[in-house]
């Protein structure tokens, strides 16, 4: 496995800041990205939940990365895995060997895809599988904010040649700061009153920003041209019926996250 390597030179090869620019502005429609793959349909956050929103036609794919007790970026949305798998407890206590006999499918459904094969990726794993679908624009979302997943997340990315496909989230303005100061990478924030340590001000959370994501019920005409004015990028979420979509779409959505693309790819992109 790659977990070898040097923080001057990946943050030297990390500065994809102009790369990822121009591949999330380079449409003239709102882009659609699939959150977790497709979590309204599959168990999130699994490789095959990626491979169906794939196919159903999204331009991005959102994740979200964590870090298990032996130091491996794998991919889960909580921090702990009591919510998506059999087991209780918090990724940071368990090994990668630990965590991947979880079952990742048990919780989906109804119970239909236990023991079908679920399970927690590694973010290797899923940068392996990118390497087939390089078209692809990816939201990585930092979940754990320890420093050593910050740059580990950054690493393997760039070691797939990755990071030109990425915009960095997070909830936490701390990592943030810490994505931009150090990596010069795009980053994806959230509305002042989500975001633990917001820093006001021109030079604050804002003015690092490329893109803000709004939840639906909060994104308004008024709110887009406030981002535009910030120079910021207008994303939304969640968007999973047309009358939701086509609304986003006339207030300027750049960019909208959904649970199910279908309605999205029937209204952006066409039967």
């Amino acid at each position: 496995m790659i977990y070898e390597w040097k923080n001057d030179y990946f943050r030297q090869i990390a500065r994809y800041g102009d790369r990822a620019d121009e591949r999330f502005r380079r449409s003239d429609r709102c882009l659609i990205e699939g959150h977790r793959g497709v979590k309204a349909l599959l168990p999130e956050n699994t490789i095959p939940s990626f491979e169906k929103a794939v196919a159903l036609g999204v331009d991005a794919l959102e994740t979200d990365v964590n870090m298990t007790k032996d130091g491996v970026p794998v991919l889960c949305h909580d921090r702990t895995v009591d919510r998506t798998t059999d087991a209780s407890g918090v990724i940071r206590q368990f090994t990668l060997e630990e965590l991947q006999s979880f079952d990742a499918g048990c919780r989906f459904g109804g119970g239909e895809y236990a023991g079908k094969g679920y399970q927690i990726p590694t973010l290797e794993e899923f940068c392996e599988w990118m390497t087939a679908h390089r078209d692809i624009l990816l939201n990585v979302e930092i979940k754990d904010y320890g420093l050593d997943n910050i740059d580990r997340t950054m690493a393997m990315l760039g070691a797939f040649d990755l990071l030109g496909n990425c915009v960095f989230a997070c909830f936490d303005a701390s990592v943030i700061h810490y994505l931009y100061e150090n990596y010069g990478v795009k980053t994806q924030g959230f509305l002042a009153g989500s975001m633990k340590g917001f820093r006001p001000g021109l030079k604050g959370t804002y003015a690092e920003l490329y893109a803000v994501g709004v939840e639906r019920k909060y994104f308004t005409p008024e709110c887009v041209e406030w981002l535009h004015d910030l120079e910021i990028e207008p994303w939304v979420w969640c968007c999973d019926d047309e009358e939701t979509v086509r609304s986003a779409i006339a207030m300027g959505a750049k960019e909208m996250t959904c649970n199910d693309p279908r309605p999205a790819v029937s209204v952006i992109k066409g039967d």
